[in-house]
């Protein structure tokens, strides 16, 4: 049927985002591992966060450094032993903040009043002025300074989680980009092959259903790219060299979606890929089964 042969050369390509992209994943979680870069990504937003004008930072230093903040589990790296906290719980983080402010007081400040006065004794800074205007909104109680200093640090760590989102998105694309071109994985020949290559179309639907089975990024890298290599015709020999400008445009445009698209990350694709075969096994003709005057006669 027409509209199953559309969806089987979906499917197929989807299956090919869907290994490129647990292949993408694998690679940058691995340079995010290498690198410590949630830890990192962790210390430099408290830097910012509580950023002032000593020329050391001395100060968003000794938060992390704080026995409840130093305690906390740390990132493990690939190479180089272990790098630095990557979570920190909002309540952590407000009573290492206060004791750092208390500084040689033996004891945290019990009003927002000397909180108030022990926090001017600050260095100057965008963070010192954040603190103070939190205290000040919270009027005459302490717990209600603790929970906006609490609430700043969630909405901080929210923009920081988004932000290495985006970072972890770019290299996942490089890795693409580098990937795609390694494999010649071009959407526009991919498509054209399963259109006309009923055989390769069939396996690749096979290999859709196979790998439904699979929690999304349990492969690795070089098991998804093996799967890859024994579907479909990647590499630069399967396919010949645009002749012309209009081969190349549609050669690097086929490229690009493909780099796109398997920078999106495993999860994305597996879904889609399961609905499309859901969709396909339900628009399949039935096989009638045989009635009376089909059976053998004695």
């Amino acid at each position: 049927m027409f509209g199953v042969e559309i969806l089987e050369v979906a499917i197929g390509l989807v299956l090919l985002y869907s290994l490129l992209s647990i292949a993408c994943t694998a690679l940058t979680e691995a340079v995010a591992r290498l690198l410590a870069l949630r830890s990192r990504c962790l210390r430099n937003g408290l830097a910012e966060l509580l950023h002032t004008s000593d020329p050391q930072q001395a100060f968003h230093l000794r938060v992390l450094r704080h026995g409840l903040i130093a305690t906390l589990p740390k990132e493990r790296r690939m190479l180089f032993g272990t790098g630095g906290t990557t979570t920190i719980p909002a309540p952590f983080f407000s009573l290492s903040l206060l004791d750092v402010i208390a500084g040689a007081a033996r004891k945290l400040p019990q009003t927002v009043e000397e909180l108030e006065r022990l926090a001017g004794q600050l260095p100057d800074g965008d963070g010192k002025g954040a603190i103070l205007a939190l205290l000040k909104g919270a009027g005459d109680s302490f717990d209600r300074a603790r929970q906006s200093l609490e609430a700043w640090f969630d909405e901080a760590m929210n923009q920081l989680s988004n932000r290495y989102r985006r970072n972890a998105a770019l290299i996942s694309f490089v890795f693409g980009v580098v990937l795609v071109i390694g494999f010649n994985a071009d959407t526009v020949f991919m498509a054209g092959r399963l259109w006309q290559d009923d055989a390769l179309r069939a396996a690749a639907v096979a290999q859709a259903e196979r790998l439904r089975e699979t929690a999304p990024g349990a492969a690795g890298a070089a098991e998804a790219a093996e799967a890859a290599a024994a579907v479909f015709p990647v590499g630069w020999q399967a396919s010949p060299l645009p002749t012309d400008a209009g081969g190349w445009i549609l050669k690097l445009l086929g490229l690009f979606i493909t780099a796109v698209a398997a920078s999106l990350g495993s999860p994305f694709w597996f879904e889609l890929l399961a609905k499309l075969s859901s969709v396909r096994q339900a628009a399949r003709p039935k096989t009638p089964l045989p009635g009376p005057e089909d059976t053998e006669k004695p």
